[in-house]
């Protein structure tokens, strides 16, 4: 009976043992489980306000976790980063990143944090505090102004570039990756409007997914060095000198090379035509710059998409650039591609008359379908572009437009050069002229030539 009793009371005692020791465990469990929170607490509270990406992610998720889910989240884009890779070494571009990081976190208030993006050349900015859609404005100006501003390497090269800023305020629960996705949606839709812009989210101004894979796919072909820029040396032959150069772009893809003509269309259906027209304008502007500094008296032919000229916003930009490369408006002849298709739009009219007012030449490529007359109605051409192709055309076109401005193209030997002789024709260009020039050759070509 005692031996029985003994056993029983081991039994109670093994009972007991183990629920205290449970009990124990769960209350160690919740005593370290508020002082993880605690931890987590004070960590987050007292992190620098320069954080690494995956470390800004996990404060943001903590954020939220403990109901501080009212914040305003921005992000500072640097336009045309795509460019300053192409000529820049990885040091220099981590130099000048790293200045554009510290004008950034000297402009940061109290609580605020930031971290660099995946993307290299877009930093994310978290404020405790709500904004107004002014003090946003305030807020993205006073970083535009400071950010902006020239900044030079170790090796003294210059760089000038704007910035975008998406922002978003979140005053009601939502998850994660949503906020992010609307944040760089806006970001996005407001690159493809050029760019050097405050946008604050609107569901409206957001784009889709595949707009934005397109957007990303381009940028890489610009990074990779998709796009060639080819100058084809323009000669008056009264003159007997290059006077102009017209740039040609090539799109180089894995299957073939489409020439500008055909994938500027195309871009113009994706929406991207009008960022990339600016982003082309610029690299056109630096490349050309060493020359037009040599040759004053050269003129750039640009081509570009017309449907560039519904945008107001189009012409604030090309003079901004022209100013900015210390380039004459003068200088600058804009092909107008397409133009038949947007000519009897009254916005594009207008701002023909602007950029001719602001001294902008126009050039035009004929073609069977182009209505010349009704092009000449609302544009001053300062030449027409008439391809050898068509020699049997040369005396309409002449009769109908004159000699003075007409430029024949794509002459290829001595017989395309006779039309020249034959029709008084003033301008010239084609391989028989001159080899097309990539950006190194332009000023030993222009050296050689001259006269």
């Amino acid at each position: 009976m005692n031996t029985l009793l003994t056993q029983t009371d081991q039994i109670i005692i093994s009972i007991v043992i183990l629920v205290v020791a449970c009990g124990l465990i769960w209350l160690f469990l919740i005593l370290n489980k508020k002082e993880y929170k605690r931890y987590k607490n004070e960590r987050y509270k007292y992190l620098n306000n320069i954080m690494k990406y995956p470390d800004f992610m996990k404060f943001l998720e903590h954020q939220i976790e403990i109901g501080k889910s009212n914040f305003t989240l921005g992000l500072i884009s640097i336009d045309n980063f795509t460019q300053l890779r192409t000529y820049l070494t990885e040091e220099s571009l981590s130099e000048y990143l790293n200045k554009i990081g510290k004008l950034i976190q000297m402009n940061l208030k109290v609580g605020w944090k930031f971290a660099q993006t995946k993307q290299r050349d877009t930093f994310i900015v978290y404020s405790p505090e709500l904004f107004t859609d002014e003090e946003l404005s305030t807020v993205a100006d006073r970083f535009k102004n400071v950010v902006e501003r020239r900044i030079f390497l170790q090796n003294q090269i210059p760089i000038d570039r704007t910035l975008t800023i998406s922002f978003i305020t979140i005053k009601e629960n939502v998850s994660l990756d949503k906020m992010l996705s609307q944040l760089f949606g806006t970001l996005f839709g407001a690159k493809k409007l050029g760019g050097n812009m405050v946008k604050n989210y609107d569901s409206n101004s957001v784009i889709n997914s595949y707009d934005i894979e397109r957007y990303i796919e381009i940028e890489n072909s610009i990074y990779n060095q998709e796009f060639i820029f080819q100058y084809i040396p323009i000669q008056h032959e009264e003159l007997e000198r290059i006077v102009g150069l017209e740039l040609e772009m090539e799109y180089k893809t894995s299957l073939r090379q489409i020439k500008h003509i055909e994938f500027l269309k195309t871009f113009e259906s994706s929406q991207d035509v009008y960022w990339f027209s600016l982003w082309a304008i610029e690299r056109a502007f630096e490349e050309l710059k060493e020359a037009i500094d040599v040759y004053q008296e050269l003129f750039i032919e640009l081509p570009i998409s017309s449907k560039l000229l519904e945008y107001d916003v189009f012409i604030q930009r090309l003079e901004a650039l022209a100013h900015k490369y210390k380039i004459r408006p003068n200088q600058i002849q804009l092909n107008l591609l397409y133009i038949n298709e947007h000519i009897q739009d009254i916005k594009v009219q207008k701002n023909i008359l602007k950029l001719k007012n602001l001294n902008f030449k126009f050039v035009v490529t004929y073609s069977e379908n182009i209505k010349l007359e009704d092009v000449k109605e609302y544009i001053d051409i300062e030449r027409l572009k008439v391809s050898v192709e068509y020699h049997q055309l040369l005396n309409k076109i002449i009769d109908e437009n004159g000699y003075k401005s007409l430029n024949l193209i794509n002459i290829k030997d001595q017989n395309d050069y006779a039309l020249v002789d034959q029709y008084s024709i003033p301008y010239v260009e084609g391989l028989f002229i001159g080899q097309k020039l990539l950006r190194d050759d332009l000023l030993p070509y222009m050296n050689k030539v001259k006269k």
